[in-house]
């Protein structure tokens, strides 16, 4: 149909042809997009699929080392799990009031930092979210130990680049533990957000963490809180579901379900 090869073989290899690389890029979308419909038409056949998109580092971090929990309680319902990048979920498309933005339809479930609203979804605040710096126990053993936020000067940092999720908390935390104007090392840029909390973990520098993300590595000691100072984020993780789909059983049943545990967490 375009009259020329999108493809050209080399040996065992594949490639794509000038022509075909230019015929991806605006291709991609349109291919992504069926993609998922057509895994939306499949699961819709199956009344139990429960199809959740989330964050990528809410997923790792929070949401599948709980999950075990809610299928001891609903063993009947299946688990479809997809994991965005900030940049990539559909409800970005939906504030920006792109076509796209019909993607987020084709869940049951999503799981998004911010604070809404999103056109045509109902959103639930999973819990408040305070931001503070956590480091790892070998960070302090190699370094003097961190009595207090001015002790911080000279620390090297890990900043989280998205501009979405990697908002810079530290001047304002630094302000309410008076400890304004403390210069660091340097700063470790990390994106995704999960890659930074691995950093943290690894003893790279220290991070601005977030109540919802590392308090399995706090409660396992692979990270530890120096401080006792705390900042209430303004924004917060957010359970957000089609208008028209909010009372579905299975998806009141996980609302229910993630709103008491990372509500009491």
């Amino acid at each position: 149909m375009l009259g020329t090869k999108l493809f050209s073989r080399e040996g065992n290899s594949l490639y794509l042809t000038p022509i075909g690389k230019e015929f991806l890029v605006p291709a991609r979308a349109a291919i992504v997009q069926l993609a998922q419909a057509t895994d939306h038409a499949v699961e819709r056949q199956h009344g139990n699929m429960l199809s959740i998109g989330c964050l990528a580092t809410f997923a790792i971090h929070a949401l599948i080392p709980r999950l075990r929990e809610f299928r001891a309680m609903y063993p009947d319902t299946l688990l479809r799990i997809r994991a965005f990048a900030p940049g990539e979920s559909p409800l970005g498309a939906l504030l920006a009031g792109r076509a796209a933005s019909l993607l987020a339809y084709d869940y049951d479930v999503l799981i998004q930092f911010g604070a809404g609203p999103w056109p045509g979804m109902v959103s639930y605040k999973l819990a408040d979210e305070d931001v503070f710096p956590v480091c790892s126990p070998m960070l302090q053993r190699r370094s003097a130990r961190l009595k207090s936020p001015k002790d911080l000067k000279g620390y090297p940092i890990i900043l989280n680049a998205h501009p979405l999720t990697g908002y810079d908390y530290w001047p304002l935390w630094l302000e309410k533990a008076g400890a304004l104007g403390v210069t660091f090392a340097e700063e470790i840029h990390c994106d995704p957000l999960y890659s930074a909390i691995q950093a943290a973990v690894d003893g790279l520098g220290v991070m601005m963490g977030r109540s919802s993300l590392v308090q399995g590595e706090l409660s396992s000691g692979r990270l530890i809180e120096p401080f006792s100072v705390r900042l209430r984020s303004p924004l917060s993780y957010q359970l957000v579901v089609h208008r028209d789909r909010a009372f579905a059983p299975k998806i009141e049943q996980f609302c229910q379900w993630a709103l008491k545990t990372f509500g009491d967490s």
